[in-house]
């Protein structure tokens, strides 16, 4: 009957061709099933993807002159390369943020301040309110997307009478942190090469010999970035993959590997406390270790297409992939150690600021096997440095742009080959081999750094967050990566957190001691107060004096915008005020927190600079609403300024109610 049907259709396809005038010469041998596949094969999506996959990342039509149109208004024009696609973006913030690292070079501080369940929980609380302050800023880079970030945000969200000292404030507190965070990296590169020796039974390195591999590995970081951004781009997708796949091998080998694992309750309720404090306290300085520097993208917008939305999304989605993978990391870590109180006495007399990450890979798996981790964990430091030199250079840049500096015309050079700004790469290598040497003098110079850069990094996110959700809350806005309503109640969150964690993450991760070899440590906690600082400016200011102004962007949060903002101040104060408490009791001079002292010493001097000379004549980023005049390329000297946009920026002021 089957064969009947068949022949009948064959029949049919006869006769339908004859009736077109044609007769059956070819074989008609193929089913409706190999006609389908014959189909499929041929379009071949994956093929034909590929082959214009290039061509789909370089050119962006529109899109590329709608960013070079929204660069514009903001009154820059496009001097970078903007080479970097959506997907470039989200692995460069994920590599800069490194939680293997961070979680890694933290761990001595983590153990020893609370131990496995303040550490755990910690993580998890801290992570929420990071992702809170990650909306905040998401939301205003999608209305302001340039490399200044924070700092820019900051001038663009006070009346313009304000904007030259809030920009200035804000500006020094990330550069500060930034710069500090590379010395951490390069410094933290150098002395787990030295724990790798010791691992195979020989002596670790000198201080020298360490200082010498820092320089060396920021001028290769330095020369790597001297690339066009979008050939830089592969690294970051490495880099990505590679701390991925680290994780991978990591949970599994100390999973599978250890011979006893802790308990749900060891891990999860199990406390220790060496500080002398009370717990309350404890597990207020605890918090330290989730904060990580997540702005990283939005240095780079001016250098990413379809950047009011690909950076926004980046920044957000870096922080709920940082969570989660460092969650897991965490866990593996704490389970790898069955008691806690036995693990940290047996490991006292190691002061190396490593000695607690390798000692649980040693304690638990052969020798051999830990060093293979510990080379992993090299390598991600060092994707992770490259992405750090990065971001510091388009601060820099971005400060210089806009004459924050003495002589900023030269510091402002962009190479014309791969529009890179090579001034500012060749200034922060000098800087950063500069700070390094200190070592050679006092071990306790990178500690001292640390501390400085986590509380000016701290700072400068509170500002611009904070400006959002009260002077700017009704005039924000809402850019192409908005939350509407929820906005302003993120920011609000985000401002809290960022106080918080601002002062907490002063003392966390080690303070500077007069004597003491954990000198990575300090440059940690300064990197992430300043940070912490400048992320606290702009949210601050979108949820109080732009409140009613700010524009929405296309990524935005619609009612919510203001809320998230106040939420994200209040956690940025607070958190800031716990930064700069000691985390030793009795406290002495062995082990008080110097880092207010050098941070308070570095904006001393910038004060300094603004009163005598810098309130004169900087004026902050350009703001179209009183200076229509456009910001001119290349080299700009004061002569080049218009004397008329000095004056106006200073006698105009913007209505905010």
């Amino acid at each position: 009957m089957k064969a009947n049907n068949e022949n009948e259709e064959d029949e049919k396809d006869i006769r339908l061709l004859k009736e077109m005038g044609y007769t059956q010469e070819l074989y008609r041998g193929f089913s409706p099933f190999m006609s389908f596949t014959f189909c499929f094969a041929a379009i071949n999506v994956l093929t034909s993807i590929s082959l214009g996959f290039n061509y789909t990342l370089n050119t962006g039509g529109s899109k590329d002159e709608k960013d070079i149109r929204l660069l514009k208004e903001m009154g820059y024009t496009q001097e970078l390369y903007r080479g970097f696609s959506p997907f470039m973006s989200f692995t460069f913030c994920f590599a800069a943020i490194n939680v293997l690292t961070s979680i890694s070079l933290g761990f001595n501080y983590t153990l020893n301040t609370g131990g496995s369940s303040v550490a755990i929980w910690s993580w998890i609380i801290g992570s929420f309110f990071t992702v809170l302050v990650a909306c905040s800023l998401a939301e205003i880079c999608s209305v302001y997307p340039s490399a200044g970030s924070v700092y820019h945000w900051a001038g663009q969200l006070v009346p313009t009478r304000n904007a030259p000292l809030a920009s200035f404030i804000c500006g020094w507190f990330n550069f500060i942190g930034n710069v500090s965070g590379d010395v951490v990296y390069s410094s933290g590169f150098a002395s787990i090469i030295s724990a790798i020796i010791v691992l195979n039974g020989k002596p670790p390195l000198s201080i020298s010999v360490q200082v010498i591999i820092s320089i060396g590995t920021v001028l290769t970081w330095c020369v790597i970035n001297a690339l066009r951004i979008d050939q830089q781009g592969w690294l970051n997708t490495l880099a990505t993959f590679s701390q991925i796949f680290g994780i991978l091998i990591f949970v599994t080998v100390l999973f599978i590997m250890i011979p006893q694992h802790a308990t749900v309750h060891d891990v999860f309720l199990s406390t220790y406390n060496s500080t002398g404090f009370p717990f309350i306290y404890v597990c207020c300085i605890s918090i330290l270790s989730t904060l990580f520097s997540f702005s990283a993208g939005a240095h780079l917008a001016e250098e990413t297409k379809h950047a009011s939305r690909a950076v926004p999304r980046s920044l957000v989605g870096t922080c709920l992939c940082g969570a989660i993978v460092g969650f897991i990391y965490l866990l593996a870590l704490l389970f790898a150690i069955p008691n806690v109180d036995k693990f940290l006495k047996d490991n006292k007399e190691n002061d190396d600021s490593m000695s607690l990450i390798i000692a649980t890979y040693r304690g638990v798996i052969p020798n051999r096997i830990a060093t293979m981790l510990t080379t992993l964990l090299v390598v991600n430091l060092y994707f992770s440095g490259i992405s750090s030199i990065t971001v510091t250079s388009r601060i820099f840049f971005s400060m210089a742009r806009d004459g924050a500096f003495p002589y900023s015309h030269y510091l402002r050079w962009i190479y014309e080959g791969t529009k890179i700004p090579m001034g500012a790469l060749i200034f922060i290598c000098v800087i950063h081999s500069t700070l390094l040497s200190f070592q050679l003098i006092s071990t306790t110079a990178v500690t001292a750094f640390l501390s400085i850069s986590t509380f000016c990094l701290q700072i400068s996110y509170l500002i611009p967050i904070l400006f959002r959700c009260t002077i700017s809350r009704k005039i924000f806005p809402l850019g192409e990566y908005n939350f509407g309503q929820f906005g302003v109640p993120i920011a609000i969150i985000s401002s809290i957190w960022l106080i918080i964690t601002s002062c907490v993450i002063h003392s966390t991760l080690l303070s500077f001691q007069l004597i003491s070899t954990t000198a990575v440590t300090a440059f940690l906690s300064i990197s992430t107060f300043c940070l912490q600082i400048s992320y606290l400016i702009p949210i601050l200011f979108r949820c109080t004096i732009s409140r009613k102004i700010f524009p929405l962007g296309e990524y935005n949060f619609g009612q919510f915008g203001v809320p998230i903002a106040i939420i994200s101040s209040i956690w940025l104060i607070i958190t800031s005020f716990f930064m700069i408490l000691p985390n030793q009791y009795p406290i002495t001079s062995d082990n008080m927190n110097y880092s207010i002292f050098i941070t308070s010493g570095v904006l001393f001097i910038a004060g300094i600079y603004w009163f005598v000379s810098a309130r004169h004549w900087f004026i902050g980023p350009k703001r179209t609403d009183s200076d229509t005049i456009p910001l001119l390329p290349g080299h700009v000297t004061n002569e080049n300024i218009p004397m008329q946009r000095i004056s106006s920026e200073k006698n105009k002021s913007t209505s905010y109610e």
